[in-house]
C-alpha cells in the first residue's frame, strides 16, 4: 500500500526528522529576529509531548481514504520577558492524499500547557495545507508563539500538541 510508508508512531521517533526539518522557515541571514531577541533566554523550557492517540488523523470521505496527516516532531522554544515565561511552539508533520483527497486542507491542530492537573494555556489551530488525490505528500508546519504565563518555581509544566477534531458528532 502506498501509505506504508506515511504512518509512524506518535512521537515521530525513527523517522529522523523535526518541526525545524520539515520546513520551518531559515533565520535570514543567521541572525536571531522576532520572537528570538526578545528578553533573555530560559533557564527551563519543557519539552512538547505528541499526546498519545493525536499524532495521527486519517480522514474518509464515503469509503475511500482522503488523507492521512501525522506528527513528525515538535519542539519548544522559551525566552523570559518581564518575569513571564514565553513559549514558541513547533510542529511539523507530512500530509500524505488518498483516493479521495479533497484539496484544501485544515488540519486542527491542539497545542496545551499543563501545570501539573490545571490546563494554563489550549488553544485549537488550523494549519492550512492541501491533499491533491493523485499528488505527492507534503510537510506541514504549525507555529504557536502567543504563549505566555508567569515564569514558574518547578519544572512542573508539560506541553502536548496533536490533532484534535473535537468531541465525535
Amino acid at each position: 500500500m502506498f501509505l506504508a510508508a506515511c504512518s509512524s508512531t506518535d512521537t515521530g521517533e525513527g523517522l529522523g526528522e523535526t518541526a525545524a526539518s520539515v520546513g520551518a522557515p531559515p533565520v535570514p541571514n543567521g541572525q536571531p529576529t522576532g520572537f528570538a531577541t526578545q528578553g533573555t533566554a530560559a533557564s527551563y523550557c519543557p519539552a512538547v509531548e505528541v499526546r498519545q492517540g493525536t499524532g495521527i488523523l486519517d480522514k474518509d470521505e464515503g469509503t475511500e481514504l482522503a488523507y492521512s496527516a501525522n506528527i513528525i516532531g515538535a519542539q519548544s522554544t522559551c525566552r523570559i520577558v518581564d518575569g513571564q515565561l514565553r513559549m514558541k511552539v513547533d510542529v511539523g508533520g507530512r500530509i500524505a492524499p488518498g483516493p479521495a483527497a479533497p484539496g484544501a486542507v485544515q488540519l486542527p491542530l491542539r497545542i496545551a500547557v499543563l501545570r501539573g492537573d490545571d490546563v494554563i494555556y489550549s488553544e485549537l489551530g488550523r494549519v492550512p495545507t492541501s491533499a491533491n488525490a493523485g499528488g505527492e505528500a507534503q510537510n506541514f508546519t504549525y507555529t504557536d508563539d502567543r504563549i505566555v504565563f508567569a515564569e514558574p518555581k518547578e519544572q512542573n509544566i508539560k506541553v502536548f500538541t496533536g490533532f484534535d477534531e473535537g468531541p465525535p458528532g
